[in-house]
């Protein structure tokens, strides 16, 4: 969100996994050091060197001189103006969102279903979930039958 990018952004799907894994990350000369640092940090490899891993966990991230102006108690409780309120003019106002984004089509037939009820239609049909099936084994390993003789599941 501080550069308008991923970290490593390509088109190529390959090449951006080969980019996560091994590429160095670059920083636009924009971004003050304390951002830079801030990222670094974030953005380390290895999980248990990377920033708010430790023992502090959050409390880390949230020390960093990066985040010296903010109040993390005025924030938590809400008291806190946020620096940017963007216009927007109802639900369907897409004016953030870079155009390169709302104008790819669509393609999932869902989304051009005329929605019923506030789900699209054949949602509410008895046979939604036809065809569906699924079966979780912990609970047949487990013997967990009710008196209906259907599994419960405990999570």
């Amino acid at each position: 969100m501080l550069t308008g990018l991923p970290p490593f952004y390509c088109r190529d799907r390959e090449r951006l996994f080969e980019k996560i894994r091994k590429a160095d990350l670059n920083y636009p000369r924009y971004l003050s050091a304390c951002s830079q640092h801030l990222l670094k940090g974030l953005l380390t490899r290895n999980p248990t060197l990377r920033l708010g891993s430790g023992e502090k966990d959050a409390e880390d991230i949230k020390g960093h001189i990066f985040f010296k102006d903010i109040d993390w108690v005025k924030l938590k409780g809400g008291e806190m103006d946020p620096p940017w309120n963007p216009q927007i003019n109802g639900s369907l106002d897409t004016s953030q969102f870079d155009r390169e984004f709302t104008s790819m089509p669509i393609f999932s037939p869902q989304s051009l279903q005329q929605l019923q009820n506030g789900f699209p239609s054949g949602m509410g049909d008895e046979n939604a979930f036809e065809g569906f099936t699924y079966t979780d084994r912990r609970f047949h390993a487990n013997g967990n039958n009710n008196k209906n003789g259907t599994d419960d599941v405990d999570l």
